[in-house]
């Protein structure tokens, strides 16, 4: 990742509190930040961070490109084989990922634009992107979106270093797996308002339950401005969480009821026929959850002072960029949703395909959820009583190890004859999906393939015929 980031050295020192026991090498200011050596040029700051390789080993690198300057790990051992021009552009620091954070930080704090951050267990995304649609009104320069999913502690910063002068708005996305996680976003982003999708199951494993995700999620009103305000479906769990954690850090919680917000005047196959302020809008994505993140969306823009023409035309003309609800049309209509799952999601997806299939049969293709961890043969066995209620579902395949219990559930609970079967989460198990699947299942048949990301349940949707 890179960014425009204008700053001198001695700028950068002051804010990350680093060591003043080297001299600076003076040639150039800081004109861009980078964590990718590739991407160094003169004037680059490079931030080397940690992962699947340690970004310390492309200091060389960065600095052949024309790097100008670079943060080093005090205590790592690189710092004992660097010369003494190397050293002189070096910034030690004790974490590099803290202090990109704190860049970050920084530069948001020297502007004044009103920062929406949205989290949740699922529909985020849509519901970020369905704010910025609303406003696009607003001069290019004036509204920045977060970009694809750069919801993390190396993303955020990216989406913040392109404030400037003339940014109004800021519409970042706060991604999670751990506790803490949240808080440290927040801090950096210092939010004006914050949206709370859902709390639901997503990480379970990590935090161990659902009321741990629910402190997880509000750790954002640490962030929050003054008397800011936090947004949350009237219909979710755990707002008393919500309303202390909001009442020790100075922030006001607002429950949003759909119903309050806009009414329903028909479902279809593509959407809902809303009224919205007296006037008749199409709302062109199915399922009912997302009916409620629509809502603190439009509450959340009724008290940034948006023209109601703006949110009108943003909801009308609103369709969502993210590819983890696909249709794919060819021998059979697809919803390739196999980028994630969780159990919430798993039901929202289920809920839309028969809202898709506007009462005629459709099919399932479902993958393990993963990180439920000692809650993963609860979630299975409960997702897979669900699958029995929906009457449309003429059948089910399953794919993977844990969602066994899946399909055991849903034959057990099932009160009229369908098709159901388990593949082993196998290159051999999958050949044998993909056959069985063809023989079974009609051409022109609607069909939802869903699993978490580590099950690649692309590949069955790949394998079918176009």
């Amino acid at each position: 990742m890179k960014a425009t980031f204008s700053y001198d050295p001695e700028t950068v020192r002051k804010v990350l509190g680093s060591a003043s026991d080297t001299w600076f090498y003076q040639e150039s200011s800081i004109t861009t930040v980078t964590t990718a050596s590739t991407e160094a040029e003169t004037g680059s700051l490079f931030v080397p961070l940690r992962g699947n390789r340690d970004g310390h080993e492309f200091i060389g690198d960065a600095l052949s490109r024309g790097a100008s300057y670079f943060l080093v790990e005090e205590d790592h051992p690189i710092r004992q084989n660097l010369n003494s021009e190397e050293q002189s552009k070096a910034i030690p620091v004790k974490n590099t990922l803290v202090a990109l954070g704190k860049l970050a930080a920084f530069h948001r704090s020297r502007f004044n634009p009103i920062v929406i951050a949205v989290t949740g267990s699922s529909g985020k995304t849509t519901t970020k992107e369905l704010l910025g649609n609303c406003l696009k009104n607003l001069d290019e320069s004036a509204l920045i979106v977060t970009e694809k999913n750069y919801n993390n502690e190396i993303g955020l910063p990216f989406t913040l270093f392109r404030i400037s002068d003339r940014t109004r708005i800021v519409v970042c996305e706060l991604g999670m797996n751990h506790k803490g996680e949240i808080a440290r976003l927040a801090q950096i982003a210092k939010p004006d308002f914050a949206l709370i999708t859902t709390i639901g199951t997503a990480h379970i494993e990590f935090l161990g339950s659902r009321k741990n995700i629910a402190k997880a999620k509000v750790e954002v009103a640490e962030g929050l401005v003054k008397e800011g305000k936090l947004f949350y479906p009237d219909t979710g769990e755990y707002s008393k969480i919500l309303k202390r954690k909001l009442r020790r850090h100075g922030g006001r919680l607002i429950l949003v009821k759909p119903d309050r917000t806009f009414s329903v005047l028909r479902k279809k196959p593509s959407g809902f026929l809303l009224e919205y302020k007296g006037k008749e809008i199409e709302w062109n994505l199915p399922g009912y959850k997302l009916l409620e993140n629509l809502a603190i969306a439009i509450a959340c823009l009724e008290t940034l002072g948006t023209p109601s023409e703006w949110i009108r035309e943003g909801i009308s003309t609103f369709k969502s960029s993210d590819k983890r609800l696909d249709l794919q049309k060819g021998k059979y209509f697809v919803i390739n949703d196999t980028y994630n799952a969780n159990y919430e999601s798993m039901l929202s997806s289920l809920e839309v395909v028969d809202q898709l299939a506007d009462g005629k049969e459709f099919y399932a293709v479902l993958g393990d959820m993963k990180e439920l961890g000692n809650h993963s043969r609860k979630f299975h066995k409960t997702l897979g009583k669900k699958c029995s209620e929906f009457r449309n579902l003429k059948g089910l395949f399953t794919f993977g190890t844990d969602s066994l219990w899946i399909r055991e559930e849903f034959v057990k609970r099932t009160t009229f004859p369908r098709f159901s079967e388990h593949f082993a989460g196998t290159e051999e198990g999958l050949v044998e999906l993909v056959r069985k699947f063809s023989q079974t299942v009609p051409e022109g048949s609607v069909v939802l393939a869903k699993a978490s990301r580590g099950i690649q349940l692309e590949r069955f949707v790949n394998s079918l015929p176009v």
